[in-house]
């Protein structure tokens, strides 16, 4: 599974009840991470990068081209690195959309660009202290980059390394020759040099000339698309390149901690995601804050994305009616009484489920309406689609009573899908609205992950609600996870940041063996595109309780 979207060529994957609730959080990111990296390995980067360059519109723009000419050069030398300078971000996503088969250090004096390249391909950010001020202090910054690629484990010593400088990055200030920058014409330079220390080739693994990963004659010589990059080397061998597709790490109650932040840190998260449907904002906000202590002392830039709650349906939290004390589960068994109620008074202390012994289980549900949309003999799908609820009756304006047709353990606050109903609900939208002012704009989020988009409509308007509330600088990545969104798929893709195909509740919208279609078309349409995607929901799900994945999921 992990192995498949690294090869469709995602831009990122995500944990999602693994790190939040899992038992062994640190390690699920961990195997994550030793799994894309095998995987790309894999990749065979020719034809990626002439599969993407054929199917991009021409012409393009002359930054579009030059970031072509830039990912093409590595195809052909495979240098140990790329270093780009970038202000503006326009040039990593655009090198990151040509798949580039090695690590890029983007040296950026803005840190918003800096955490956004935590979403993009093989990209990795070396921060300034200042902005660059003229082009004279080029030179010395590409020593700086090149130690720190060495430094870092992103380039091996004595590699090529491909760079991409302009004046363009210089802030405007007069030239040692006295030229004015604002009659100067826009210069861009590309060029190789090589990383300082010695070369070992024992320790370039992959990377090393001998390797039949990089005779492209082979490829020609091979049947499989998989197979023409792979040698036995690298099946058996311990060596890997460093890691180019990012992880985003859900956070929640068994990753929250200083101590598990910095875990997941040093095992390899690049982003971590906030949920808005679950725990409290200044929850959040105390989760954030140490985030970025830890990130500060260890010059680590993760960037962090608001997951909206948006329209959906979720269940209520989850008590011991006897003790009235807050649980994490209640286990369901086939055969169970369950009586679903519909409210919009989401308190803690009033939005509850339980069980009562010898009578069922009794679980709310926010939407206030429920017992108007659902009627006897339709199935309501719980815990991601796990756990299926038969209707057998609707009391208007109290319950809607069911039977649990396979039992499981059923979670607090839960998506709940109801077959072909459309969720419009004025309450979350307020409530997201909410959020962003009093926590976006403040925390200084990096992404705001919008849930449930049907149309370009919907990037637009939060896009303009962003901008008014002063946070221009957050991107939207829009989550596809219904059938209006597939269809609209191409306008959402035009407006959006980025994609998070969510493929838990995609895959309750649509025929369930479908979701590895709409998973391939999509990475296809956001690899031309140049918008970054990440994979989302199923991984590593075993991992929730057990410390390996299954065979199934690594591939």
């Amino acid at each position: 599974d992990v192995a498949n979207a690294v090869f469709d060529g995602t831009d990122a994957v995500m944990l999602s009840g693994e790190t939040a609730n899992g038992a062994f959080p640190d390690v699920a990111v961990a195997t994550m991470a030793k799994i894309c990296r095998s995987a790309e390995m894999g990749v065979n980067v020719y034809q990626t990068f002439d599969y993407v360059r054929t199917f991009t519109l021409h012409p393009v723009q002359a930054i579009e081209a030059v970031c072509c000419a830039l990912a093409k050069n590595a195809v052909d030398i495979r240098p140990g690195m790329i270093i780009i300078f970038s202000e503006n971000g326009k040039t990593p996503r655009l090198l990151a959309k040509y798949r580039p088969p090695c690590p890029v250090l983007v040296v950026t004096s803005k840190e918003s660009l800096a955490k956004h390249c935590s979403a993009y391909y093989s990209m990795h950010p070396m921060l300034l202290t200042s902005p660059i001020k003229n082009v004279e202090e080029l030179p010395k910054l590409l020593e700086r980059a090149l130690k720190h690629g060495v430094d870092s484990g992103l380039c091996s010593a004595g590699k090529e390394v491909v760079v991409l400088s302009s004046t363009n990055v210089a802030g405007g200030t007069v030239s040692a020759a006295g030229t004015d920058p604002g009659d100067a014409l826009l210069q861009r330079e590309m060029f190789v040099t090589l990383a300082p220390g010695a070369l070992d080739l024992e320790a370039l693994g992959a990377l090393a000339p001998m390797s039949s990963a990089q005779d492209p004659k082979l490829s020609a010589k091979t049947i499989t698309y998989r197979s023409t990059v792979i040698d036995y080397d690298m099946i058996v061998g311990d060596r890997a390149p460093p890691r180019k597709t990012k992880i985003a790490v859900t956070i929640g109650p068994a990753s929250r901690s200083p101590a598990m932040l910095e875990q997941l840190v040093d095992a390899g998260m690049d982003m971590a995601r906030f949920k808005f449907s679950h725990a409290t904002p200044s929850t959040h906000a105390d989760t954030i804050s140490a985030l970025r202590k830890i990130c500060a002392d260890k010059g680590r830039h993760v960037a962090t994305i608001m997951d909206l709650q948006g329209p959906e349906i979720r269940t209520s939290y989850l008590i011991n009616r006897d003790t009235k004390e807050r649980v994490s589960k209640i286990e369901l068994k086939a055969g169970d009484l369950m009586s679903l109620y519909g409210t919009n008074d989401l308190s803690e202390d009033s939005f509850v489920g339980y069980r009562v012994e010898g009578e069922g289980i009794r679980l709310g549900v926010d939407l206030p309406d429920l017992d108007q949309v659902v009627k006897p003999g339709q199935q309501v799908h719980l815990q991601d689609g796990a756990i299926l609820v038969d209707i057998t009756e609707v009391e208007a304006g109290k319950y809607v009573h069911g039977v649990v047709r396979n039992g499981g353990s059923l979670g607090e606050r839960k998506v709940v899908h109801i077959a072909g109903l459309t969720v419009h609900s004025k309450h979350s939208s307020m409530q997201d609205m909410a959020d962003i002012q009093n926590f976006a704009v403040e925390y200084k989020v990096d992404y705001v992950a919008a849930s449930q988009v049907h149309a370009r409509s919907d990037i637009e308007s939060l896009r303009n609600f962003l901008d008014d509330c002063g946070a221009d600088t957050v991107r939207i990545i829009a989550k596809i996870e219904s059938v209006q969104g597939l269809r609209n798929f191409e306008d959402i893709l035009e407006v959006a940041d980025g994609i998070m195909l969510a493929r838990g509740a995609l895959g309750l919208a649509i025929p369930a063996e479908k979701v590895a279609l709409a998973q391939a078309k999509l990475t296809t349409m956001c690899k031309v595109a140049g918008k970054p995607l990440i994979v989302a929901r199923h991984m590593l799900e075993t991992m929730v309780s057990n410390p390996r994945p299954t065979r199934a999921e690594m591939t």
